[in-house]
């Protein structure tokens, strides 16, 4: 945000969070009913920041951008309920036929254990992510939820036009 000016400055109303759950609830929506997986779409890009912060204190310079990750709206128990479930077997990751990094079980939360994995409390949202272990799923845990820093969505859903056949009237 940029340096105030101490004449612009009004001390009523309400500040950019409690304005946009003001919003929220005008609309009918309470915050409290939304969470970031709700409103994501498959093919979202998330953008994930570096932790420490870079330059000299702005907004600009605070948040260096490290990496980015696609967003599939998919469970691991989703993927591993499909079709393709062999490719989402935890005893063949990293390997050519799987879609599960070697790097798999190094993400996994505290509590969350191969056995664990894909029960109610252990069934992390899956991202798409290639980094030095390669292309592949990878659970949205730790170090890509911690430094999220926003979403860009490039392509929306197709709309099919009308075909106009006539002239309007």
């Amino acid at each position: 945000m940029p340096p105030a000016i101490g004449s612009a400055l009004m001390w009523n109303g309400a500040d950019c969070s409690n304005f946009t759950s003001w919003v929220y609830n005008f609309a009918g929506l309470a915050t409290d009913q939304l969470s970031m997986e709700q409103c994501l779409l498959p093919g979202d890009l998330l953008d994930v920041a570096q932790k420490d912060t870079v330059g000299s204190g702005t907004f600009a310079a605070d948040y260096k951008l490290a990496h980015v990750i696609t967003w599939t709206g998919t469970r691991f128990s989703d993927l591993q309920a499909g079709a393709d479930r062999a490719k989402y077997d935890l005893s063949r990751m990293g390997q050519p036929d799987s879609r599960l990094g070697g790097d798999f079980l190094a993400l996994l939360g505290p509590t969350d254990t191969a056995a664990n994995l894909g029960q109610p409390g252990h069934d992390p949202w899956m991202i798409i992510d290639s980094h030095y272990a390669g292309p592949a799923y990878r659970p949205f845990l730790g170090w890509y939820a911690e430094r999220l820093s926003h979403v860009r969505r490039i392509v929306g859903p197709m709309r099919p036009q009308p075909i106009r056949t006539s002239p309007p009237m």
